[in-house]
């Protein structure tokens, strides 16, 4: 009986997980142009505390294995001016078995699809060494390579041992402090973010008449602009671009040029 039900449990697991995957690829392809962020790290790490920090959601907090199964993907909102989302994957564990991995196929999506990868680190574990190793184990197994990530040592406030984080902070001098909890070191995390972020953004200088210029407000909302010269007949504009911006920008200009002829 007990076999049986652990089958049965199995499989609406698996359905489950599949149900996911669908509806993720989904919404992925919806997301294309957005700036993505993922959290990587073990259960307890503190994923779920810093994406409630960050977003101002309440994401669930639980102690206990894989208790996000499935991806929460929501918008940073905190002091934050750019449009960037942020997943809470799936908690890691010490030896996780490849097939295992395989079954959080969709959570681990947001991971290869992310444009910034943050590896959260319990720094209140002795065994924080491992769970960085166990954390770029994983990313290399599925398939991750160039993608931008930044470290986080988390829970800083509850470390027993300083020697230990000491000890750390010098292996990786480029690791950022924060308490998720209480809100330490998130300003420094955000400015992290907000670097990676505009390093990726594309140069584009455009120039528009000032019949056009209703447009500026709705090139806003698709691209940073540096720099606005207004001169005797035209605008000009130095724009900031991230990815999938440009093509935006430029459908606004053909739309504009339409509805000018028309």
């Amino acid at each position: 009986l007990d076999r049986r039900l652990i089958r049965d449990r199995i499989t609406k697991l698996d359905r489950k997980l599949k149900q996911i995957d669908l509806e993720k690829t989904t919404q992925r392809k919806n997301r294309r142009d957005i700036y993505k962020v993922a959290l990587v790290g073990y259960t307890n790490a503190g994923k779920s505390t810093l994406m409630n920090q960050l977003t101002g959601a309440e994401t669930l907090v639980a102690n206990k294995l894989f208790a996000t199964l499935d991806s929460t993907i929501r918008k940073i909102k905190k002091n934050f001016p750019y449009p960037v989302v942020l997943s809470d994957t799936v908690g890691l564990i010490d030896k996780l078995p490849h097939d295992l991995i395989a079954s959080f196929k969709s959570t681990l999506d947001e991971v290869r699809n992310a444009n910034l990868i943050i590896k959260m680190v319990d720094m209140s574990d002795s065994n924080a060494k491992r769970q960085i190793e166990t954390t770029n184990n994983v990313i290399n197994e599925i398939g991750v390579e160039d993608t931008d990530s930044l470290l986080v040592f988390n829970k800083v406030d509850k470390v027993k041992d300083p020697e230990i984080l000491e000890s750390e902070i010098q292996r990786h001098p480029e690791a950022i402090m924060i308490s998720s909890k209480n809100g330490t070191g998130i300003d420094l995390l955000q400015n992290a973010i907000i670097r990676c972020y505009e390093n990726k953004l594309d140069s584009y200088k455009i120039v528009i008449n000032y019949k056009q210029a209703k447009l500026i407000q709705q090139i806003r909302k698709c691209a940073v602009i540096v720099q606005t010269d207004y001169e005797d007949t035209l605008i000009r504009l130095d724009l900031r671009l991230p990815p999938g911006g440009k093509e935006k920008v430029q459908e606004l200009l053909k739309d504009s040029i339409q509805a000018d002829k028309n």
